[in-house]
């Protein structure tokens, strides 16, 4: 299967609240990834594609709850649960300077060789 993702996306899982526009909350859901663009959440209500709703989070050792707008724009169904698509449409730029370093620095995490046995003949990077 050929990647269509213009950007890489970090798995993530944490909780979210989506809220109309006007602040009502609308349901409780769960990210499963996320990137500068938008996110992947799983709820256990369904959302049309179109709708825009604000998505509150906390991603590492930021203080304070990020509030980002995105519309859906896929959906699918598995089991009792509705996994969601959203493209984000307006980010404030701390919110996605924030984003964007949490981003590289998970990423950069990632790319850390791990340890294997020791006596293995193999060279690791401390």
């Amino acid at each position: 299967m050929v990647e269509k993702r213009r950007r890489k996306r970090m798995n993530l899982r944490m909780n979210t609240n989506i809220r109309d526009e006007s602040g009502k909350l609308l349901a409780k859901g769960r990210i499963q990834n996320i990137c500068e663009d938008g996110i992947c959440f799983i709820a256990n209500s369904e959302f049309a594609t179109g709708i825009k709703a604000v998505f509150e989070y906390k991603i590492g050792e930021i203080p304070q709850v990020l509030k980002i707008i995105g519309q859906i724009v896929w959906i699918r169904k598995y089991e009792t649960i509705y996994i969601h698509g959203v493209k984000f449409e307006r980010v404030g730029f701390w919110v996605k300077l924030k984003l964007k370093r949490y981003i590289k620095m998970y990423l950069k995490q990632m790319k850390k060789p791990v340890l294997g046995k020791i006596g293995e003949g193999k060279r690791y990077n401390i």
